[in-house]
């Protein structure tokens, strides 16, 4: 995240702890197939909520297996591997032993990365508020970074961590962050506010986590809904009988695709620092919706809606900021309903759970309860 958002974060207040419920359900993603893995409503501690976080993240790369990369070796050896070091070799030859200095690559688990972890786990051991249980289950963890050398976190450049990943250990950023936060929490000191998140907000994308929360949370409350990041194909055919025109097309994904019977809500996600803007220089002039956001979901829900049914329905879902109000803005178009909503992420988590229950009537047919039926006259200056 770049610095502009990170300022406007830092001005509206978001609560640490929601961060923290977030992460805690994109931390979720890892492990696909049990979405109980977190029990994110009952951490009324910090800590423990992060080390529940890390253990479930190292227990992921365990299974799948630690990021291992080429590690610059030099040793003596009695057969050639790599490169001679010439100097040393002739040296050891004089000595009247027959072995050869060589300089190689070896895959080695001791990288970056790992030693991070294992500081990190060494941290966490030495905490006397972390759990026991957590603590046997760290200890057992540690025996499979025997061969990972200790690095002082003191000394990691944390902002730099992000040019080293690539798509071989995407599966550590998170990780990362999540060791950066436990070890940050270490050096607070006592004058520092503990409840918000100025160290880390810079370092997270919060428009990706915010996407990714929103989907989780569906995944783990609501099943049946199906919910799903999901491609429509577009509903066209080339006119020049060819399929290769069609291969021109961009790509349609989804945030959100929920599925409730014949019904289906796509939900696009945004984080923007305004919710709404001006199209026009006057002062007077009337903030509108955010046209390429428009254009976007009719797009995504008329594409789906192939035989226009009206079933399908589409909803952009703002992070509010205090730079705008609540939204609840809803539109019959061409068929099909859309609704702006914004979800104000600066209030207790049983808020924002009620919102995000609320948003499922909207495909369930049942009276939304936080929903604010407002039909606006200006749908926005479309240009």
């Amino acid at each position: 995240m770049n610095l502009k958002v990170f300022l406007i974060m830092k001005q509206n207040n978001i609560l640490i702890k929601n961060i923290y419920y977030m992460l805690a359900y994109v931390y979720c993603d890892l492990n696909k197939k049990q979405y109980d893995c977190l029990a994110v409503e009952n951490f009324e501690d910090i800590e423990d909520l992060l080390t529940s976080i890390l253990i479930k993240g190292v227990n992921y790369q365990l299974k799948k297996g630690l990021y291992t990369d080429y590690q610059e070796k030099e040793d003596l050896l009695l057969v050639v591997r790599g490169k001679i070091v010439l100097q040393k070799t002739l040296n050891q030859l004089n000595t009247g032993k027959k072995q050869i200095y060589c300089q190689f690559d070896e895959l080695s688990y001791d990288n970056i990365f790992n030693r991070i972890i294992k500081a990190t786990m060494i941290l966490l051991l030495k905490d006397t508020k972390i759990k026991e249980e957590y603590k046997i289950i760290i200890k057992k963890y540690l025996r499979y970074f025997s061969k990972v050398e200790y690095i002082d976190l003191v000394n990691i450049k944390w902002k730099q961590l992000k040019n080293y990943y690539h798509r071989n250990n995407m599966s550590y950023e998170l990780l990362m962050n999540i060791c950066y936060l436990i070890y940050d929490r270490h050096i607070l000191s006592d004058k520092q506010d503990d409840n918000y998140l100025w160290n880390f907000i810079d370092d997270i994308n919060m428009a990706n986590l915010y996407e990714k929360f929103v989907l989780n949370y569906y995944k783990k409350h609501y099943p049946e809904l199906k919910a799903k990041s999901e491609v429509i194909s577009w509903n066209v055919n080339s006119m020049n009988n060819d399929d290769e025109a069609l291969a021109f097309l961009p790509r349609m994904r989804t945030d959100i695709t929920l599925t409730y019977a014949n019904k289906i809500l796509i939900i696009d996600t945004k984080f923007y620092q305004y919710s709404l803007v001006k199209y026009s220089r006057y002062q007077n002039s009337h903030l509108k919706h955010h046209s390429d956001n428009l254009y976007q979901i009719f797009t995504y829900v008329k594409n789906k809606d192939k035989i226009n049914t009206g079933n399908v329905k589409g909803l952009l879902l703002y992070a509010q900021t205090v730079k705008d109000g609540e939204i609840r803005h809803k539109y019959m178009m061409a068929g099909n309903e859309f609704y702006v909503q914004t979800l104000n992420l600066n209030q207790d988590f049983a808020r924002i759970k009620a919102q995000l229950d609320d948003i499922v009537n909207l495909i369930k047919d049942k009276k939304a309860l936080y929903y604010k039926m407002m039909c606006t006259q200006n749908i926005g200056h479309i240009n």
